[in-house]
């Protein structure tokens, strides 16, 4: 495989596994572009960011719908997003596991310089309507919880 030449000299890691399943990678329309598939070094070539260098040169991934769905109704810049999905094989990069607290099914996702990922992603309808029904969800629940609290706050209850 030949990795992007911006790609320091430990990206991908060594611990890295080949991309082999389903992965879902989130995209700002339903027909994703090669814009979708940049990573931040590549939309930044001069921001510094508090990850390691072959992180930022990565791209955000998830293996499964469910998670997919989970991550994307939590968290907020996702929100306006859809799930695009693509079975991968060893051909198409390599990724590695990299959680946070906020998002404990990150997969970090590196992909070799002759795959182009935007022209074989697809929106995946059924995960987007799960997405938006979990988000009215939420949005209910809150909304709940706040007249709930007025309520206490009023004596009401």
């Amino acid at each position: 495989m030949t990795w992007p030449d911006f790609y320091p000299a430990d990206c991908p890691p060594e611990d890295s596994q080949p991309t082999v399943g389903i992965f879902y990678r989130f995209t700002r329309t339903k027909e994703a572009t090669s814009e979708d598939f940049k990573s931040f070094r590549e939309l930044d070539f001069n921001k510094k960011y508090d990850l390691p260098e072959w992180q930022v040169c990565g791209l955000s991934v998830f293996m499964d719908q469910s998670t997919a769905i989970q991550v994307g109704a939590r968290v907020p810049a996702l929100r306006k997003k859809y799930p695009a999905c693509r079975a991968l094989t060893e051909e198409n990069g390599v990724y590695r596991p990299t959680p946070s607290e906020t998002n404990p099914e990150h997969l970090t996702w590196w992909y070799p310089t002759e795959f182009e990922p935007w022209v074989t992603f697809e929106h995946d309808p059924d995960a987007d309507k799960q997405i938006r029904k979990k988000i009215e969800e939420m949005r209910q629940e809150a909304e709940a919880k706040k007249k709930a609290q007025e309520a206490r706050r009023n004596g009401e209850v």
